[in-house]
């Protein structure tokens, strides 16, 4: 589901910013068009990016022997910084931290969804 989202956001706003760079006549062919020349390296980075963050999330499920919050918080954190190993330190550092944050985000509305769920049925 979160990939689906992100691809869905990726798209509106390659779609935009191809209407904005468009002549005033042409502007939802300009959207289309610029949609389309994106679309494989928007599809590419959110593949690389699931791939990764799914292979750290099991290595991670597999080094502690139990599923968690943890897993997927740490994962983020390493994915963020991976991807963002060539800009240096400082940049990778700073893409792990915002990555980590995100994920624990995640995990907290996830965590928050289940218990409001549980005491329902109860």
């Amino acid at each position: 589901m979160c990939i689906r989202d992100r691809s869905t956001w990726g798209c509106a706003f390659y779609f935009f910013k191809g209407m904005l760079n468009s002549p005033k006549k042409e502007r939802f062919y300009g959207g289309i068009v610029h949609l389309k020349r994106r679309a494989p390296i928007l599809g590419g980075s959110f593949a690389l990016w699931a791939g990764l963050f799914s292979s750290t999330e099991c290595v991670m499920t597999y080094m502690r022997g139990k599923e968690g919050a943890i897993n997927m918080i740490t994962a983020g954190f390493i994915t963020g910084g991976v991807l963002a190993i060539r800009a240096g330190f400082r940049v990778a550092f700073r893409n792990a931290l915002f990555g980590g944050i995100i994920m624990s985000m995640i995990a907290l509305v996830e965590h928050g969804m289940i218990t409001v769920s549980y005491t329902h049925l109860t």
